[in-house]
């Protein structure tokens, strides 16, 4: 993995919108956030290999699923062409999730009740 581009900073709706927006030079690739902070953006993660993946999955998902796969991650895909959401963890991929079913799969990742 690409350690990207280093900022260190408090997790936030301002923070994460502006880094994801397409004009941001920094929009392409992960955003590496733990503990509550952002610590890195633009990182490029590892792809997964899985010959069971389905073919119209794009790189996005597979990088997702390939750092799940090496790490005790969660990652959470949008996709940018329908905006549906999907999460890996453990080496599986759920897709098409609502924000509701998001939120309770993070708070169970994170122990949160």
């Amino acid at each position: 993995m690409s350690r990207g581009t280093s900022i260190d900073a408090r997790v936030g709706r301002a923070l994460l919108l502006s880094v994801f927006h397409r004009e941001s030079p920094i929009h392409d690739g992960a955003a590496w956030i733990m503990d509550g902070r952002v610590q890195s953006v633009a990182c490029v993660l590892p792809v997964s290999e899985s010959p069971e993946l389905r073919s119209g999955l794009g790189l996005r998902h597979r990088a997702a699923l390939g750092v799940s796969e090496l790490a005790d991650v969660m990652a959470l895909v949008v996709s940018e062409e329908e905006g549906s959401l999907s999460v890996a963890r453990e080496g599986k991929l759920r897709e098409g999730l609502s924000p509701e079913q998001v939120a309770l799969e993070l708070a169970a990742y994170l122990r949160i009740e």
